[in-house]
């Protein structure tokens, strides 16, 4: 901004530290006189700089550089990647966006490298698996075959209250390893016609993720790398059809099941969040693509003899096709174990210049991080699309004193998509994440070998989520009209008490050797049990910190979730049953002799449960 303008003297207001003095002009005047270039010399101006942007502080000292450039961190290739994007982009980019690429990325995002990630923690580059023990963490199937058996248990349970029907399809989101899904079909092949009457789906995208789960559930057929180089009709010249090892570069992981939010909030086909088109390192190497949209990979697998189907996306999962047959759809049961905790987060902090969202931008040179957090300098696009519906589905009490809000717009999308489907077609969805029902101002995190790191720190080597907001999937399946409940969430230790763990942990105990005993016990207490104080990560109780949800057909209430509804109602009636009597005994002027006993709804709820035994399970390894 100019300030002012003086001649042959200062600009007014001006001082050393502003004005900057001009060198005589040696431009001829228009008139072609001498008085107007003779007016200009010695002119001063002044600039406020007050209003500019302040850029960071660095030096141009090549001593200090070369320091600062000793104690920066690695730079990743995705690092890299995200610094000529935002250059490009001419500004900083979405925390959303900036999570879709550290895990999705299709060449160096955290999922799609799935086993074969560069480790610059330690001296030398080597690969290693991010899953399991000796990656950087471990999921609850991982932990204990009982969590597979139980969703199993809970699988049956809610297939005999649908009344058992002859057809039932069975569709997982974000698989993993499969070993939940493994767990669950062999655990269930107990029970014959319930394994006759399923079909298994698998919403995966990254090859070597769906090797390993074909692996897992011993299918038989074409396997996953030999289906896609038979859709591609390209001979595979350079890695074996069996090969897992190869690595993966797709769109991602378990993340590659959900696509975009378009502007009303429902799944939209085409993926921001992942490239469904791009190409992996299999088929770089081999030549090969995967096979068209649409087009599912199948096989049977060996645990129960079952058709088992892998799509690259929820909307590629057509219930009525799936079965090959015209008419009415068969009901589904859906299972979102550990999936939406994965999803990108917008997040947004409350200013005097109102609602601002939280960005990622390029760090300074001497800054020891390649990537650093920024604040916008007003609303954004996502903060005028996301906030008004959020904020609206949250309680006055809620939004009081509320300074900021964490918002994940794919995890809406999906319940809302979810309600959908088993409202139309009857069925049921089963949620199992770390999280609680109401919202968040900041619960993204990152982790590597089990450990917290910086949300920042050499991208793409550390595992990002964030915790499931319940309240938000409720409002987005109410919002959607769906004829669909919502119910819970409760705690994992009340889910899978309710459906015999310690009957099944019993019964392994029996023929267990005293290591495989240990193992089953601590298992157990992780999957039911509290954190203690100071325990680390890789030690933390799930019991409480993992909640259940359910989202089903209106009028379905699948164990345990309908006990614990019709507990709250029946608490809730003795409320009220008490209060009017003591206002009729008020007005009666009777005394409280001869009341009602307390415990009866309590005592009627540990009446015994009419549910499948665990006992009848095939014990595994």
């Amino acid at each position: 901004m100019w300030r002012g303008l003086a001649v042959g003297g200062e600009a007014d207001g001006g001082g050393d530290s502003t004005a900057a003095a001009s060198k005589p002009s040696s431009i001829p005047a228009a008139d072609g006189g001498t008085g107007a270039a003779a007016a200009v010399q010695g002119t001063l101006v002044a600039i406020d700089r007050s209003a500019l942007f302040t850029p960071q502080h660095h030096s141009h000292d090549p001593a200090v550089l070369a320091a600062a450039a000793a104690q920066k961190e690695p730079e990743t290739e995705l690092a890299r990647h995200l610094k000529a994007l935002i250059q490009f982009r001419g500004g900083p980019i979405s925390l959303a966006e900036f999570m879709s690429e550290a895990l999705t990325n299709p060449q160096h995002g955290y999922y799609s490298q799935a086993r074969r990630q560069w480790d610059f923690c330690m001296p030398g580059l080597h690969v290693r698996d991010v899953f399991g023990a000796a990656g950087d963490f471990v999921t609850s199937p991982e932990i204990s075959q009982m969590m597979g058996e139980m969703v199993g248990i809970w699988c049956v349970s809610t297939w005999h209250q649908l009344g058992c029907p002859p057809r039932l399809h069975l569709v997982e989101l974000g698989p993993g390893r499969g070993t939940l899904m493994a767990d669950l079909l062999r655990g269930t092949a107990a029970f014959p016609e319930f394994s006759k009457a399923l079909r298994v789906s698998m919403v995966e995208v990254s090859p070597h993720l769906r090797r390993m789960q074909w692996d897992a559930l011993r299918c038989q057929g074409t396997p996953p790398d030999a289906a896609a180089a038979s859709a591609a009709a390209v001979p595979d010249s350079s890695s074996s059809p069996g090969a897992s090892g190869s690595g993966d570069t797709s769109s991602g992981g378990s993340l590659s099941a959900v696509s975009s939010t378009s502007s009303s909030g429902s799944l939209s086909a085409d993926s921001s969040s992942s490239s469904s088109g791009s190409t992996s390192d299999v088929q770089r190497e081999s030549g090969t693509a995967p096979p068209p949209a649409g087009q599912a990979v199948r096989g049977v697998s060996g645990w129960n003899g079952g058709v088992v189907s892998w799509h690259r996306s929820l909307e590629e999962v057509d219930v009525d096709a799936e079965e090959g047959e015209e008419g009415e759809g068969c009901p589904a049961l859906y299972i979102a174990h550990e999936f939406l905790d994965a999803l990108p987060v917008h997040q947004f902090q409350k200013t005097e210049r109102g609602w601002c969202e939280r960005l990622v931008d390029a760090a300074s040179p001497d800054s020891p991080l390649h990537l650093r957090m920024v604040l916008s300098p007003g609303t954004t696009p996502a903060a005028h699309l996301l906030l008004p519906r959020r904020l609206q589905q949250l309680s006055g009490a809620q939004r009081r004193g509320l300074e900021g809000l964490e918002v994940c717009p794919q995890a809406m999308a999906v319940a809302e998509s979810l309600g959908r489907r088993v409202a139309e077609r009857g069925g049921a969805a089963l949620v199992i994440d770390y999280g609680q029902d109401g919202p968040y101002t900041s619960s993204l995190q990152a982790i590597r070998r089990h450990q917290f790191v910086s949300l920042l720190e050499q991208p793409g080597t550390a595992d990002l989520s964030n915790r499931v907001d319940y309240s938000a999937l409720r409002s987005s399946v109410a919002d959607s009209g769906a004829a669909a409940e919502c119910l819970g969430p409760i705690p994992q230790a009340l889910f899978l008490l309710g459906l015999g763990i310690e009957q099944r942990l019993e019964q392994l105990l029996a023929t267990a050797t005293p290591q495989q005993a240990a193992a089953l016990r601590a298992g157990y207490q992780r999957l039911v049990g509290e954190t203690s104080e100071g325990a680390a990560l890789h030690e933390e109780g799930m019991g409480s910190s993992y909640q259940a949800f359910c989202i089903a057909q209106r009028g379905l209430k699948p164990w345990p979730f309908g006990a614990v509804v019709e507990e709250e109602e029946e608490e809730v009636a003795e409320v009220e049953a008490g209060k009017g009597e003591e206002a009729a005994k008020g007005e009666a002027g009777i005394g409280e002799e001869g009341g009602k006993g307390p415990g009866t709804a309590g005592e009627q709820q540990q009446q015994p449960v009419d549910r499948q035994p665990a006992s009848n399970i095939t014990p595994g390894s």
